[in-house]
Parts: C-alpha cells; structure tokens; sequence
C-alpha cells in the first residue's frame, strides 16, 4: 500500500492483485473481511473520480520535529490510521465481522501498540509485523526539526514555521516533498513526537512497559 511512508495507495497494489483480499478470503472459507484504507494523500495527488497508483504522502502525513509540534501535528498519517481502526471497530459488525478480532500488521503497527505509552487501545487485537521498514529518529530538536527546514528552506519558508506552508500552492509543496523523498530511501516516516509517541517504540518494548 505504501512505499516507505513515501508515496503510493491502495488502489494501484489492488491493481496489481495485493490487498484486494482475493488471497485470503477464499483461503480462509470465507471467514474473513478485508479492509484497506488509504490515508493522508497528499492534496492534488488524488482525485475521487480517477484513483491514481502513486500518491503522495512524506510530508503530507510524516512530518516530525519541533516546528511541527509547537504548531501542527506529528505522525499526522499515524493519527488517520487510527481513525481508520477506529471506524473498523464501530462499523465492522454491520457486514459480518468481529470488532473483536481484527488483526493488522507492518511498520505502522509497531508504532501505533506504543501510542501513549501503550495506554490507549490500539483497536486490533493480533498484530504481525513482517519487515518494518523506516529511519530510525531519535533527536527530535536535531536531525526531525532539520528534516522540516530541508523542506520549508527551499519553498522559501526557512524559520517561518508551518503556517507558511500551509498558504503556498500544493506543487510547491508537492516539489519539496519529492526531492526529500528522492534524496534517501526512507526520510519521512513515523518518529518520536514528544506526545502520543514520547519515545521510540524500541525504547518502550525494550522498557516492558506496553
């Protein structure tokens, strides 16, 4: 569905056979839904009307740092996944399923088993978490808050904090965001935000606290 938190959407890997569920619901009898979700996609990248393979996501749904926690959200693409689950659990009965037995798994669910200290509920009850992919970050007045101004530098908001990029033109956010994206394999992706993830999810296993 994603490529490393980056680009991509769930239309384009149904396209090419994935996540469409034609691999587990006849495997399993027929005792199993599927549900996928896209989230976070960035604006003028997506249209109702026409679903594209790639969309855009990085800055649209991983930005991190200091900036953005004084002044936006953190981990937005985390939060939508939630939703996602959340909406899952209330609506899933209604075409058969068991809110109570939902299972999901990759990078993401690694994270959201650690939101808020693992105090609040993750809405799944099974998690399998098979080659999480990201950069692991640590610092978030460091390396997060420089990843921030690596994008806002360029688009001429250098130190003018969010509400400068939320007034420009998508392309030009759209513009920053692929040359982040293209300059390392995983910039943008899921990191500590001193709130609903205080730390890094190794941390928090590792403390037995979950």
């Amino acid at each position: 569905m994603k490529n490393s938190y980056s680009a991509g959407s769930k239309y384009g890997a149904i396209a090419l056979g994935l996540y469409d569920g034609t691999g587990p619901i006849p495997s399993s009898g027929g005792n199993v839904i599927v549900v996928t979700f896209n989230y976070r996609v960035g604006t003028n990248s997506y249209s109702c009307e026409k679903h594209t393979n790639m969309t855009q996501l990085g800055a649209y749904g991983f930005l991190t740092g200091t900036t953005v926690e004084r002044e936006g959200v953190s981990n937005a693409g985390l939060h939508d996944q939630y939703d996602a689950f959340e909406w899952v659990n209330n609506y899933i009965s209604l075409v058969g399923g068991d809110p109570c037995h939902v299972s999901a798994g990759a990078g993401s669910i690694y994270w959201l088993l650690t939101r808020e200290g693992g105090t609040r509920d993750p809405l799944f009850r099974r998690a399998i978490i098979q080659s999480p992919a990201f950069q692991d970050k640590f610092d978030r007045n460091g390396t997060m808050e420089q990843d921030f101004q690596d994008l806002a530098t360029p688009a001429g908001c250098g130190g003018l904090g969010l509400a400068c990029l939320r007034a420009l033109n998508a392309s030009v956010i759209n513009a920053g965001n692929n040359k982040l994206i293209n300059s390392a394999p995983i910039v943008l992706n899921p990191a500590p935000d001193g709130l609903y993830f205080s730390q890094h999810p190794a941390i928090e296993y590792a403390e037995g606290t979950l």
